[in-house]
């Protein structure tokens, strides 16, 4: 299975298929198994995943030298074997050590537990009549299936962001804070979830909407650099060694009409045509709206160093997640389906993208898959081909 198949799969049981029937028994048990479907792809492909893409052999090395919480306690494991990550993943890998010695099965595990948070998260959008399983679908295609392979450290704290963001709107503040201090231990740069908040209650208006835009795209095009400008200003003092930095390394980076340049100027165009219809169906879609700016802002005016740029950028793809399905549910039935098509069509060439790299080529620990040995090798391959 491809990752091409695996997206059709999704996004064909996406929909009611069960328009045709009649009986209201049958259609209930229909979308109880429309559920159960869904989830048993999602585990199947993503959970029992093989060694694919390339940060899963630095996840091996540290389970596999992280001793079980049989053998020590959480104080000791934290200040004996944190070393240079943060100790969530490091106790979670502690725990399930406890059971199995196999990093196989953590990664299932892991991922079971993510899909937990993720439900945990898209389940309050039912009462909007938003589409879950689109939902989904947008996460996939938008960074949500690389971060679930690649990065597990910060998945955990976005996830846990994405759940936090409910009590923006109850004035829960406390709550907030501490579930993205619990992310924080997974990934410190969940302390930025934290300094946002203020910005995430925040009415933008349309028209600062648009500038900010047209700003970045100008910035993006003419490849200006603004980050090392900025970071080189006196105000900003020793960030000045950060800024030489960011130019000696983003000297070779290159800026332009790229593919996903145009996406991000598309998706621009459509949030802001859509941008009061967004805010009409419920106000609490405006922390939505701030972090799609907050994603432009990273995208347009960071772009030059590549580092900031799929780090930065990964914290606030929650937008895409959301906006998107929620512009679908407001739409007329024939603009949906040209909405359809053009997200096929783009998720499609995401997820072509994906198999391109020999070490991405996707394989199944259920089926014959390729080594350790063999991915290493991939692992080697792609390095040798971006360092020409």
């Amino acid at each position: 299975m491809s990752y091409l198949l695996f997206f059709y799969i999704l996004l064909l049981f996406s929909f009611p298929l069960c328009s045709c029937l009649k009986n209201s028994d049958t259609i209930k048990c229909y979308k109880i198994n429309q559920i159960y479907l869904y989830l048993l792809v999602i585990i199947f492909f993503l959970g029992f995943r093989g060694y694919v893409f390339s940060d899963w052999y630095w996840y091996w090395l540290y389970f596999k030298g992280t001793p079980s919480l049989r053998e020590c306690s959480i104080i000791q494991l934290i200040t004996n074997y944190s070393r240079r990550w943060e100790p969530g993943l490091l106790v979670c890998m502690s725990f399930v050590k406890i059971f199995t010695d196999s990093y196989e099965a953590f990664q299932v595990i892991n991922f079971i537990t993510n899909v937990f948070l993720f439900y945990i998260f898209i389940k309050d959008f039912k009462e909007d009549n938003l589409n879950l399983y689109l939902i989904v679908c947008f996460f996939l295609v938008y960074k949500g299936m690389q971060q679930e392979i690649n990065i597990l450290r910060n998945e955990k704290s976005i996830l846990l962001f994405a759940i936090s963001l409910k009590y923006i709107d109850r004035k829960q503040y406390i709550k907030y804070i501490l579930l993205n201090l619990l992310g924080a231990i997974f990934h410190t740069s969940a302390f930025i979830y934290i300094a946002i908040m203020p910005f995430l209650k925040m009415r933008i208006p349309r028209k600062f909407f648009l500038c900010l835009i047209i700003l970045g795209t100008g910035i993006y095009i003419i490849n200006f650099p603004f980050l090392t400008l900025v970071l080189g200003l006196p105000i900003f003092g020793k960030f000045g060694r950060v800024a030489y930095l960011i130019s000696l390394y983003s000297g070779g980076a290159t800026r332009g009409l790229s593919f996903g340049f145009l996406e991000r100027l598309f998706s621009s165009i459509i949030v802001f045509i859509y941008y009061d219809k967004i805010l009409e169906k419920n106000t609490k879609y405006r922390k939505y709206i701030n972090l799609f700016i907050f994603y432009m802002l990273v995208t347009f005016f960071c772009s030059e160093l590549a580092v900031v740029y799929d780090r930065f950028s990964a914290l606030f793809c929650i937008s895409y997640w959301i906006i998107y399905p929620l512009i679908y549910s407001i739409l007329s039935r024939e603009k949906k389906y040209v909405f359809l098509i053009m997200f096929f069509l783009y998720g499609s060439l995401v997820m072509y993208e994906y198999d391109k790299l020999p070490n991405q080529r996707y394989d199944n620990l259920l089926f014959p898959h390729a080594s350790m040995e063999e991915r290493i090798e991939a692992n080697k391959q792609v390095e040798k081909m971006f360092s020409k």
